[in-house]
């Protein structure tokens, strides 16, 4: 079957064959779809990633963390009166 498509192709002997460039071609196609297979899941997950941060903002915007709750990670800012006096 090779020497048929080398016929076909005008191709001599001491070139290479036309199946094996079909080989080749067929990889890459291959390559290129499994590419895209990986880009367009890497895609949809970008997209949750990116409504799930949307929609934490604004949740964080509809219930704001109240005056009296320290932000994490600092010490307590507000002090007791009974521990004011005992310092003194």
């Amino acid at each position: 079957m090779a020497d048929i498509m080398d016929t076909l192709e005008g191709k001599r002997s001491d070139q290479e064959r036309v199946w094996n460039a079909m080989q080749k071609v067929e990889a890459v196609k291959d390559m290129l779809y499994q590419l895209e297979e990986t880009y367009l899941k890497e895609e949809a997950l970008r997209a949750t990633r990116q409504q799930k941060a949307k929609e934490k903002k604004a949740l964080k915007k509809t219930f704001p963390r109240s005056p009296a709750t320290p932000p994490r990670g600092e010490p307590n800012a507000v002090v007791r009166p009974s521990a004011q006096s005992s310092n003194k």
